[in-house]
């Protein structure tokens, strides 16, 4: 048996996992009250021992395919499991009598994420990896009430994260995450939407709801022919009066009535959508307001951002959470199951094929996530919250290298040359309606990070998407680097 980086006996433990996992538990709260400590009377090898004992050290080791099955012949329980899992997972291949039929053996990797969460994944050399998670679980019980929502898959513990991290966020001092609180009124948004019950009132904004009492909709509207064949209620001249008086919720599509509802599930009665708030038959209000939309994300308590979501028809909520329970002959009083790993939000990657949510080929959506002090993500496969203080969500898996590199959650505060042209690189990727929209979106991003790059005799370093203390450099960069679509 071999294990990753320094070993001084036969399972290696991750000093690095170990810090970054006490800095979570201050950071965020834990998910799920299971633990692996509930398998204590199964009967278990050694490597399942070390592996399972969990007194809040990431434990992790190498093995070889053949010995794991081995293990499950001579009777550990967990084996047996992970034998389960891989093969569910398609890790290899085994007969109607549970037989491998790999003729090589490969090496697989298992690593505990948290109190109930396994990784397995195979050493194989593929894109995409191959694995799946194992997570155990204990009947779990909420008092949120179970809603009946067309296109609605939450669970009662999805319903519990959304509200938790909020609530942590907003009461937890080791976090420093509020919204922007200017009191420059010229650039607060000229109207929100106020939450009544099953209608909403289109309000003027006013100091009742700044600072940070409104949510934020990040979301996209859908293609131009699916638009013309149902087009959506919207503030124009002849609905406006209508929404000042208050329609009801039904009237609005489904991606918008499931932004309320997650509003009403986090108790925040205003909020932001840029269909409702900003008039979209009126060239100057739409000059106007969408200005604003840098302060608006910036100035929201939390942006929701429909990840999933192809249109404002198509809703968000109906969340993906394919799993398969393991060991059902064994009838234990808990949960074992197995579940694909998540390749979206967080854990995505940077190589062709990798699936993407489908707000994360868009453009305008890329700053509304950046500009967000706070945010809950709802990918096909999981929920996501990442705040100033850091990040975490419902699947447990760590964020993917490139994510972190991007948003800068190795070292948030530091916005380098690096950062940057990794931010225009993956910008350069999303698709924008009108192509004259990517120097006025990307500014926002500027705005934002202008005070780490110090003005030059009173001039600003920003010049259409580049910094001149780097501008030679940044000229020279090369298309395949910047990701510029292929004609």
């Amino acid at each position: 048996m071999s294990s990753k980086g320094d070993t001084s006996s036969e399972l290696s433990v991750s000093t690095d996992g170990n810090i970054e996992h006490e800095v979570n538990q201050i950071l965020f709260p834990v998910q799920q009250p299971a633990t692996w400590t509930l398998l204590a009377e199964w009967h278990l090898c050694l490597e399942c021992k070390s592996l399972l004992k969990w007194q809040d050290d990431y434990e992790s080791l190498q093995l070889q395919s053949a010995k794991i099955r081995k293990s499950k012949d001579d009777g550990c329980q967990f084996c047996n499991v992970l034998c389960e899992a891989a093969a569910w997972a398609k890790l290899w291949v085994e007969d109607e009598n549970h037989q491998s039929q790999d003729t090589c053996e490969e090496d697989v990797w298992i690593e505990t994420l948290s109190r109930n969460i396994i990784r397995l994944v195979s050493l194989k050399d593929v894109e995409p990896e191959i694995g799946c998670l194992i997570s155990i679980d204990v009947d779990y019980t909420s008092d949120l009430p179970h809603y009946a929502i067309p296109g609605c898959s939450l669970s009662s513990e999805s319903l519990s994260f959304i509200r938790t991290q909020l609530e942590n966020c907003v009461s937890n001092p080791s976090h420093v995450c509020q919204p922007s609180q200017t009191i420059d009124r010229t650039r607060w948004p000229a109207r929100v939407l106020e939450l009544d019950d099953n209608s909403v009132v289109l309000v003027d904004f006013n100091s009742d709801v700044m600072p940070g009492n409104f949510a934020a909709l990040s979301y996209c509207w859908g293609s131009p022919a699916e638009l013309q064949l149902k087009p959506p209620y919207k503030a124009i001249a002849s609905t406006v009066q209508d929404l000042r008086s208050g329609i009801s919720t039904a009237k609005l599509p489904l991606t918008i009535q499931q932004a309320l509802l997650v509003c009403n599930w986090l108790n925040i009665h205003y909020i932001w959508i840029d269909s409702l708030c900003i008039l979209q038959d009126s060239t100057q209000d739409w000059a106007i307001e969408a200005t604003k939309m840098e302060t608006v994300y910036s100035m929201s308590k939390v942006t929701i951002i429909a990840a999933s979501s192809t249109s404002c028809h198509s809703g968000f909520l109906d969340i993906n959470l394919h799993s398969f329970q393991l060991c059902k002959s064994l009838n234990p009083p808990f949960q074992l199951t197995a579940s694909p790993l998540c390749t979206s939000g967080f854990h995505k990657l940077k190589y062709e094929g990798h699936p993407y949510d489908y707000l994360d080929t868009r453009g305008w959506t890329f700053q509304e996530e950046f500009l967000s002090s706070r945010y809950l993500k709802f990918t096909n496969n999981d929920i996501q919250w990442k705040c100033s203080a850091g990040s975490t969500c419902m699947c447990g898996q760590p964020a993917s290298e490139d994510y972190a590199g991007l948003w800068g959650e190795e070292h948030p505060t530091i916005v380098d040359q690096r950062r940057w042209e990794s931010l225009v690189e993956e910008f350069s990727h999303r698709r924008f309606t009108k192509d004259t929209d990517k120097l006025v979106a990307i500014s926002s991003l500027s705005k934002k990070l202008a005070p780490e790059f110090p003005t030059t005799r009173g001039q600003s370093q920003y010049v259409a998407g580049l910094w001149r203390s780097e501008l030679v450099q940044q000229l020279n960069c090369p298309e395949f680097f910047l990701g510029i679509p292929q004609s």
